[in-house]
């Protein structure tokens, strides 16, 4: 039987992957979403604060609780 920890990881590094198949879409057939990330980094560029707040808190983005989104 697989371990509790083993699941978890599995679903990490599955989530992970995701992730980065979605960005890399999206950077590619997206221009909104390119445009949202040099404005992102421009606001960002502008508030050295909110440049130390993102790497303090180790990733900064919006989740299903907040934006309130149902996950399915």
């Amino acid at each position: 039987m697989r371990k509790k920890q083993d699941i978890m990881w599995e679903q990490s590094t599955l989530r992970e992957s995701v992730e980065k198949w979605v960005t890399k879409y999206l950077k590619k057939n997206h221009s909104e979403y390119r445009e949202l990330q040099v404005k992102a980094m421009r606001i960002v560029d502008e508030n050295p604060a909110l440049r130390i707040l993102i790497f303090s808190c180790g990733r900064a983005g919006i989740t299903s609780s907040s934006s309130g989104v149902i996950p399915l």
